[in-house]
């Protein structure tokens, strides 16, 4: 009996242990005209980097670009990985004190993410610290103009090497990894939003090296469960020959 029960548990582990198929569903470095899966189409290119941006000012401005992924699998995870262009003057948290009546230049300049809906990023950046400004990032669930206080550019990942200038109107990049589990919708629909309080003269954005992977439990091949019966053969076997000595 004991036997039985060590082979099954045996068989159970074995189940439990087979790995997931995981692939890349979507990748985009943008080096030519992006699909209609995103809101917006219009490339840039600078510094010999090619990016999704608005061909004006320093790229996307106040608004949400959004990304429409089809055919997924209901139940599978994804990760959705991509890097985030911060240009121009940027204001993070703001004046210390965000007053009301301070000019567009000194509120906050927030920046988000939602997964079908469900927000995954909110936070803000800061290159512009002329008057003892902060930024949120990388506190990531942030409410407006508040959470992390962090010197400006902390956890970039490169500092103006798309050639916009350095200091205040330089440019920095910063990496996302978004896990998302459990699908429920064969849909993705990830929307990029800006809440600057600046045109995009000033202060713009934009995303390179879109990404997104997705993990689907591999069913248990057909030779594994006919291993079952071959077990629980074995061990009748064993109790029976044990029986006869």
């Amino acid at each position: 009996m004991k036997l039985a029960a060590a082979i099954f548990f045996t068989f159970f582990v074995l189940c439990l242990t087979v790995p997931a198929r995981a692939g890349i569903v979507y990748f985009n470095d943008f080096s030519s005209t992006p699909g209609a899966e995103w809101s917006s189409t219009s490339t840039r290119a600078s510094n010999g980097e090619s990016y999704l941006a608005s061909t004006s000012g320093y790229g996307f401005g106040n608004g949400t670009v959004t990304l429409t992924l089809t055919g997924l699998t209901v139940g599978a995870s994804a990760t959705i990985d991509f890097d985030l262009y911060v240009i121009g003057s940027w204001d993070g948290n703001g004046v210390p004190g965000n007053n009301p009546s301070y000019p567009d230049w000194a509120r906050p300049d927030n920046w988000g993410v939602t997964v079908n809906g469900i927000t995954q990023i909110y936070t803000n950046f800061v290159h512009y610290t002329y008057n003892g400004q902060t930024q949120a990032y990388p506190s990531m669930l942030a409410p407006l103009g508040s959470g992390g206080s962090n010197p400006a550019r902390t956890g970039a990942t490169a500092t103006d090497h798309l050639g916009y200038g350095t200091g205040y109107y330089g440019d920095t990049t910063y990496h996302f990894s978004i896990p998302v589990g459990n699908l429920t919708s064969s849909t993705l629909t990830v929307a990029f939003t800006s809440y600057q309080t600046e045109g995009y003269s000033n202060e713009g954005w934009g995303l390179d090296n879109v990404k997104v992977t997705s993990s689907v439990p591999t069913p248990i091949p057909a030779s594994l469960l006919l291993f079952a019966p071959g077990l629980l053969g074995l061990a009748t076997f064993r109790r029976r020959f044990d029986k006869r000595r």
